[in-house]
């Protein structure tokens, strides 16, 4: 699986989610303005659903001259998005200005680079740490890719392992790669199962299934209690495939909104004049309902706002602690704290 840049379309499961680009924009010239709309034309053939790709082409061949017309890059770049999506209806095709793509395998010193970077923001694990009556939290805000972060991935685990019941909030994480999600999910349900099937198609045409399988670690132990996963509007792509497989193996409840719906996988495309296209080349379903969140997005179990849906889940994750403990004093202490959970969370979160 190949890094951020260009994702190998029958190998990855969407999981990134790219924005354009907003450096500073030059006059683009006519030429390029053309070669740019032709770029894009030709890199909707390998778009996953062919009749909607032809849909967007014509949209693009109606506003041909409102294109050529756009001297601005970064405008022309998020003009073309705005339609293509319109027409789609699919959040991950992004058409990108000035965007450099590598033209050679990374070097050891960008590899190196790459792996300081995922090591300062902690693998995306934002934050883990344990809330009062002894439930744990995971804010994960990113999932990147590695023997690192899967490592990191354990060990965050390791942190929450005995705790009685464990929040996962996903509501500020954007995607990713598919490999630690798999892993959590294995984690989650103590079965290396299938979860999910990835419907590809190739610049020629033809079309490729892959089985995606959750992963069980071998270091740690599998984790038994209540899981919910905290959901925004934002959750999006690696966040959501992660937040739907556990939902759908009826190992967690989702508290929150509904998630964003960026559920194709992709392939960015080199345009001309320093362009690029992010186009989805893939389609995925869950194994257990057949079904995907494309469009559609994660459907909560406990509908609430972003904003309350940590306190929701915790008072939720309280009271499942109550029923299952045997003591008296425990159930006092958990009464305490739902007397006020969020003066226990505030405190907490100042520790």
């Amino acid at each position: 699986m190949k890094a951020l840049g260009r994702i190998a379309a029958g190998t990855a499961i969407i999981m990134i989610f790219l924005a354009a680009s907003t450096s500073q924009a030059q006059s683009l010239p006519p030429a390029a303005r053309q070669a740019v709309y032709r770029g894009v034309l030709t890199s909707l053939n390998s778009y996953i659903f062919p009749d909607v790709g032809e849909k967007m082409k014509v949209e693009m061949k109606r506003r041909r001259a409102t294109y050529l017309a756009i001297d601005n890059p970064d405008v022309l770049a998020r003009t073309m998005t705005d339609d293509l999506r319109e027409v789609s209806h699919d959040k991950h095709i992004n058409v990108m200005a000035h965007s450099e793509l590598p033209t050679e395998a990374p070097s050891a010193q960008s590899r190196e680079a790459d792996a300081i970077r995922s090591a300062s923001t902690a693998y995306g694990f934002y934050d883990v740490r344990h809330l009062p009556g002894n439930i744990g939290y995971v804010d994960l805000h990113s999932f990147t890719d590695g023997p690192e972060t899967e490592a990191y991935a354990i060990s965050a685990m390791t942190l929450v392992s005995h705790s009685n019941a464990l929040i996962i909030d996903v509501r500020k994480n954007h995607g990713g790669l598919p490999a630690v999600a798999e892993l959590l999910t294995g984690y989650l349900t103590g079965k290396m199962e299938l979860i999910a099937r990835v419907r590809t198609r190739h610049p020629d045409g033809s079309f490729e299934i892959e089985d995606r399988y959750s992963v069980v670690p071998k270091s740690i132990q599998s984790y038994q209690n209540p899981v919910y996963i905290l959901t925004s509007k934002a959750t999006f792509s690696a966040a959501e495939y992660f937040t739907y497989c556990v939902q759908s193996a009826g190992r967690g409840r989702v508290v929150g909104e509904v998630t964003g719906g960026g559920g194709n996988s992709g392939d960015v495309f080199p345009l001309a004049a320093g362009f690029s296209i992010f186009i989805p080349t893939g389609s995925i379903e869950s194994a257990v309902t057949h079904r995907g969140w494309e469009g559609a997005g994660v459907q909560p179990n406990i509908s609430t706002t972003a904003d309350a849906a940590l306190t929701e889940a915790y008072k939720l994750a309280l009271l499942a602690t109550k029923a299952q403990t045997h003591s008296e004093q425990e159930r006092k202490a958990i009464d305490a704290v739902l007397a006020d959970p969020d003066g226990a969370l505030k405190s907490s979160a100042q520790l």
